[in-house]
């Protein structure tokens, strides 16, 4: 009896695990690993390797390699293979945060399950741009520089003027 228990423990969480495979959902969980690490240089913009990830369309359309996902062969996925090294360009590129574990495992198990798109259409991924507010205000920007033929001064153009410097000590004559 115990026996019969322990089995049916044992398939029940067979059938959890690929239920959690059917439910991953693709705007929820996929498109923001994809937004997080590859949209930045795979989006219709850029179009790095002629692959865009920034839309569901456009990925199962994939790059110069072919397409990026093979629905229900997460092994098979370009997108996976890269992820994981097993390809010859291995993404995302060195020095860049890669997905963790758990967001490949995520994402394999999406493939696995089908790889369903969005439900109801959905809009590009977009990227997260920072709003960086500049450090320094440069109200005069050099814009060209040029140098006398002996040398001896330095021409320095700003939009609307130029600056006539001598060229060893910089200050103006």
């Amino acid at each position: 009896m115990l026996f019969i228990a322990a089995l049916l423990a044992i398939t029940s969480f067979g059938q959890l695990s690929v239920g959690y495979a059917e439910d991953v959902d693709y705007q929820k969980q996929v498109a923001p690993i994809l937004q997080k690490y590859c949209v930045g240089c795979h989006n219709t913009d850029d179009f790095a390797g002629e692959l865009d990830l920034a839309t569901f369309a456009a990925m199962q359309e994939g790059g110069e390699h072919g397409p990026a996902i093979v629905a229900g062969k997460a092994s098979d996925s370009l997108l996976i293979r890269a992820i994981v090294g097993d390809y010859d360009s291995v993404m995302p590129p060195e020095g860049s945060e890669a997905p963790s574990e758990q967001e490949v495992a995520l994402l394999k198990a999406w493939i696995d399950a089908g790889a369903k798109g969005p439900v109801g259409g959905m809009e590009t991924i977009t990227l997260n741009v920072p709003k960086i507010q500049p450090q320094h205000s440069y109200e005069d920007p050099i814009t060209s520089i040029d140098w006398s033929d002996d040398g001896k001064w330095v021409a320095v153009a700003s939009f609307q003027h130029v600056d006539i410097l001598d060229a060893a000590t910089l200050k103006p004559v």
